[in-house]
């Protein structure tokens, strides 16, 4: 659901969760999630103890339970984006937040997320999807949020 500050979104446990814009910086109302000039992040209180690398197991969690903003840059490289997203709403639009690829009326995640949970445009995804970090406290949560364990 959209709303004028930003994004509400009810996941599959009946939880709703507001996503809000301040300044060019999208905050989570859980304090969880972070998302500033086309990189995504925690809020201190919510980092891992120390960082570890882990192999994504291409869960498509991420893609199905996160806001999925995406910059110009972005669709220049993928050329569907300009096709097939939505363009973020104007008061609430960056250059690095031009289009929304998740949620989007009627989508299970975010629009490239084919039914085998592999992106179809992997190879020219966006930034935001390219810095995300499997194993990482949002990696985590987003499983959490579908019934998957954590990554090791």
């Amino acid at each position: 659901m959209i709303h004028p500050f930003g994004f509400v979104t009810k996941w599959g446990d009946g939880a709703w969760e507001c996503f809000s814009l301040h300044g060019s910086v999208l905050v989570s109302s859980s304090g969880a999630f972070q998302a500033s000039k086309g990189s995504m992040s925690q809020n201190s209180s919510h980092s891992p103890a120390s960082p570890r690398s882990t192999s994504c197991d291409m869960c498509g969690a991420c893609c199905r339970t996160f806001p999925v903003l995406v910059s110009i840059g972005d669709s220049c490289r993928e050329p569907r984006i300009k096709a097939e997203a939505c363009q973020v709403e104007p008061w609430n639009r960056t250059p690095e937040w031009e289009f929304k690829l998740h949620p989007l009326p009627f989508s299970r995640g975010c629009l490239f997320l084919g039914e085998n949970d592999s992106c179809s445009v992997y190879e020219t995804r966006p930034d935001v999807c390219r810095i995300f970090a499997a194993g990482s406290e949002q990696c985590s949560e987003a499983r959490g949020r579908v019934g998957l364990p954590p990554l090791d």
